[in-house]
């Protein structure tokens, strides 16, 4: 009976073991290369630490469709055109050289214009990666910034497409996916700030009592509908903005 019973007891354990979304930590650098379509973690078990993309549910880049860019280097000197696509796991623009074939930049890379016919009103056309205070808020990792909206007042998001994993009892049945985390910037002319919450409170910081164009500051709320908000409210006051840079 006994024995039975712990049997009994032992097959819902695994059944029904309650699953962890453990966070793996993606290794930074040329180490972390994707050129191969991998992706190499720490305390991942096999050779080399590599788990391939094939096997991490959703997708590493910020849009899976090749796309006409213009790249720019730090001094703002430019590549020429490609067809880009921004990789969202190791912050690598992926581009197609002259024959076809698929690469990863190696860090030259600071500036991505997207043709404008891609994107509806110039939204999210530029990509960058030479801004201070983003290099410093991730301590000198090259981190790439979308810039969400144009004009003085321009709102940045940095999103970190991280690797997790849920776990049944004996990691037996595991499985991956992709885990984002979001940061905001807000550049005005040569100035750019870190956001710590994405709130029309943070914004008035950061925008003069002259320029601000509502009466009331007690928007709140994490909703995603809040980052649209935000930007039409960027957009209203961009319109009056002038730049004393």
């Amino acid at each position: 009976m006994f024995r039975s019973l712990s049997a009994i007891l032992f097959i819902l354990l695994v059944m029904f073991s309650v699953k962890l979304n453990a966070q793996l930590m993606i290794e930074q650098g040329p180490s972390a290369s994707t050129r191969d379509g991998g992706i190499y973690i720490y305390g991942l078990t096999g050779q080399e630490n590599k788990l391939r993309y094939e096997k991490i549910n959703g997708s590493p880049f910020l849009d899976e469709a090749w796309k006409n860019a213009t790249l720019y280097d730090s001094h703002g000197n430019s590549f020429g055109k490609f067809k880009v696509r921004l990789n969202l796991a190791t912050h690598e623009v992926h581009y197609l050289d002259k024959s076809g074939i698929e690469k990863a930049d190696n860090g030259q890379i600071s500036r991505v214009e997207l043709d404008s016919s891609f994107m509806s009103n110039g939204t999210g056309r530029v990509i960058s990666s030479d801004e201070e205070v983003v290099r410093s808020k991730f301590k000198g990792d090259i981190k790439f910034a979308v810039h969400l909206n144009d004009g003085y007042y321009t709102l940045m998001k940095v999103t970190i497409r991280e690797v997790a994993k849920s776990d049944s009892l004996f990691s037996t049945m595991n499985k991956y996916f992709f885990k984002d985390k979001r940061f905001y910037f807000l550049k005005s002319g040569r100035q750019t700030v870190y956001l710590k919450r994405l709130t029309f409170q943070e914004l008035r910081k950061c925008i003069s009592a002259e320029k601000w164009p509502l009466q009331r500051n007690d928007f709140s709320g994490n909703s995603l509908r809040q980052e649209e908000e935000v930007l039409g409210l960027l957009n209203l006051i961009n319109k009056g903005a002038i730049s004393n840079d």
